[in-house]
């Protein structure tokens, strides 16, 4: 029996996974809502359930014919063609859509419930007139210079880059990582005691 339901859950995930991109086109036309209450008050009606448990039958058959598709999904992206449609979609969406792989990415981490892997190891301060801007090392040149990526306030993925002396660059050896990111995701709150 864990097995089988271990099994539905990773096809659960994957169906998910695979239906993010049309869910997203499915949003952006409003009209798979009002059709799935449609159809799901029609097969209430059919088998006579209007509430169960204070929960209406329209609302119940809703979430079932959900779990079902994207169940149903996770067989069919195995299929290379649906992979290869998913992709496409993917790729199309993230070309129409500013924000749409950060967004999509950031959805993924939370269904797959993985661990952010960040692309820099080093939390930095760089001096810009009488204030401190927090940065992240990307990398130290063969000169001595540094590639320091300044984030985005709010969104820790976008930000800017800029090669900067290293005598502008105080580096926080004691500072944690992923505590500065996640500070920078919200708006500093947090920063002082990420730093150290």
């Amino acid at each position: 029996m864990k097995k089988i339901i271990s099994h539905l859950k990773d096809n659960f995930i994957k169906g998910l996974i695979f239906l993010l991109p049309i869910i997203v086109v499915l949003v952006l036309f409003g009209k798979a809502i009002s059709a799935m209450k449609g159809f799901s008050s029609k097969i209430a009606a059919l088998f006579g359930m209007k509430t169960i448990i204070g929960v209406s039958g329209t609302t119940i058959i809703s979430t079932v014919s959900i779990v079902v598709i994207c169940v149903l999904a996770g067989y069919f992206v195995r299929l290379r063609f649906m992979k290869n449609f998913r992709n496409w979609l993917d790729k199309k969406l993230g070309d129409l859509l500013p924000g749409y792989e950060t967004y999509r990415e950031m959805a993924l981490q939370k269904i797959n419930r993985e661990e952010e892997k960040l692309p820099y190891t080093k939390a930095v301060l760089i001096k810009e007139n009488n204030y401190h801007v927090p940065g992240f090392l990307m990398e130290t040149l063969t000169d001595g210079q540094h590639t320091i990526f300044f984030p985005l306030a709010g969104n820790p993925k976008e930000g800017q880059i800029r090669i900067v002396p290293a005598s502008e660059v105080t580096m926080l050896e004691n500072a944690d990582v992923k505590k500065v990111h996640a500070s920078v995701q919200k708006l500093g709150d947090g920063l002082g005691a990420a730093i150290g």
